[in-house]
């Protein structure tokens, strides 16, 4: 096939074009040797399961042919013309530039001298931006010196003017070999790229989720190591407690495991009293003289023991809006001090409330106070005992407390 019109005859007694084998003919390029409409045979039928195979869009072999000389081109075009071969001249570098950046071309067929250049600037620019494309090398000087330089720029083959039609066909046949080897390679590497780019993206996917696992086991086993550390604490407080019925020993212990899950801190026990209040079953002063510290516990019984009695959750208040936001205007009694506040609660009863607070710069630890929580729980499972006992050696449990004026509902101090 002829993409430029046809030059005119040339010399009588042209010699025959060259005839390409159908090994010459690949399917990169719809040269596939037969067709089911020349051999008569049907399509094989695709079985269950089975993919079809996509096809390569069939396109004639792309062939340029740049050379200064009319009679040369149209010499090579007829020795060439076929229907697997679309033919393009070019009679300078200039035009053969303006063929390769608009047709598609896989065999350039040039010159070495040509107007407006070398042909091996061409073969260069070939090489370098469609390495595909294959470029055979023509001059009428040929030497080995030339030969080297053809090479080194990329072309596939070297021959010599005037041309052999023989020697031609045989390396016409080895360039579009190649570019066929070199089409299915690249297809290959291209495959292999994307199956790469999948494979990719599987790893970091896959990654991710180990990742993920990763972090939730650890996350669980640290939670696992939190609930046998606050099952051991509270299993050897209970283990202090169980016997002993006596408020006061149970206060005492119950200050003494403060202070061992959360260091030096200043802390007071509540307990409900009869006439509906609040009175300091026991405190620990950390951190103020006695005068103060008698005037702060005093005053706190009255504004945080009942927030502490209406609450479900242990308060952890590190900030002071935080902490102004719980106490209000009585906030000023804590202010730049770090606060834990913990409601012992039985089924729906809050039966004490503990209060631990001291200065900002002495942080409580979260595991501490969390451990606490746990404590609490115990503690106030162990009230319910205690008021238990007092009540079956009591018979009117109104005047359990008649004789305290800090009217005690449990116990005096």
């Amino acid at each position: 096939m002829r993409a430029t019109p046809p030059p005119p005859p040339p010399p009588p007694g042209p010699p025959d074009p060259p005839e390409f084998s159908p090994e010459d003919q690949g399917e990169s390029f719809g040269y596939s040797g037969s067709s089911e409409q020349d051999s008569g045979s049907s399509k094989t039928p695709i079985k269950p399961g089975q993919k079809a195979k996509r096809k390569r869009r069939d396109r004639p072999f792309g062939v340029l042919v740049v050379d200064d000389e009319p009679a040369i081109r149209a010499a090579l075009g007829d020795a060439l013309d076929s229907e697997n071969m679309r033919l393009h001249e070019a009679g300078c570098l200039e035009e053969a530039r303006r063929v390769v950046e608009d047709r598609a071309i896989d065999l350039v067929l040039l010159d070495v001298k040509l107007p407006d250049g070398s042909g091996l600037e061409l073969a260069e620019e070939l090489a370098d931006s469609q390495p595909g494309v294959q470029s055979i090398v023509m001059t009428g000087l040929p030497n080995l010196e030339r030969a080297v330089e053809a090479i080194r720029a990329g072309a596939c083959d070297f021959i010599a003017k005037p041309l052999d039609l023989t020697e031609l066909n045989h390396s016409v046949a080895r360039a579009m070999e190649k570019r066929r080897t070199d089409t299915k390679l690249q297809d290959r590497v291209t495959r292999l790229k994307r199956i790469c780019k999948k494979l990719n993206k599987s790893r970091y996917e896959v990654t991710q989720q180990v990742d993920i696992l990763c972090n939730d086991l650890v996350t669980a086993y640290q939670e696992l190591a939190d609930q046998m550390k606050h099952m051991q604490v509270t299993n050897q407080f209970r283990a202090m407690i169980e016997q002993d019925l006596d408020l006061e020993n149970i206060l005492r212990t119950c200050l003494e495991q403060v202070l061992n899950q959360v260091g030096p801190t200043n802390a007071v026990v509540f307990l409900p009293s009869q006439s509906g209040g609040f009175t300091m079953g026991g405190y620990v002063n950390y951190s103020f003289d006695k005068p103060t510290a008698d005037i702060l516990l005093s005053h706190l019984c009255d504004v945080a023991a009942p927030r502490i009695a209406e609450a479900y959750e242990t308060k952890h208040l590190t900030e002071n809006e935080e902490i102004s936001g719980w106490l209000l205007d009585d906030s000023a009694w804590l202010t730049d001090m770090h606060v834990v506040a913990i409601p012992c609660r039985h089924e729906d009863e809050c039966l004490a409330g503990i209060l631990l607070f001291r200065d900002s710069s002495e942080p409580f630890d979260t595991d501490g106070v969390e451990t606490m929580a746990a404590v609490s729980k115990v503690f106030a499972e162990h009230l319910v005992k205690v008021i238990d006992v007092h009540h079956r050696h009591v018979e009117d449990f109104d005047d359990w407390d008649d004789d305290d004026d800090d009217g005690d509902a449990y116990v005096p101090f």
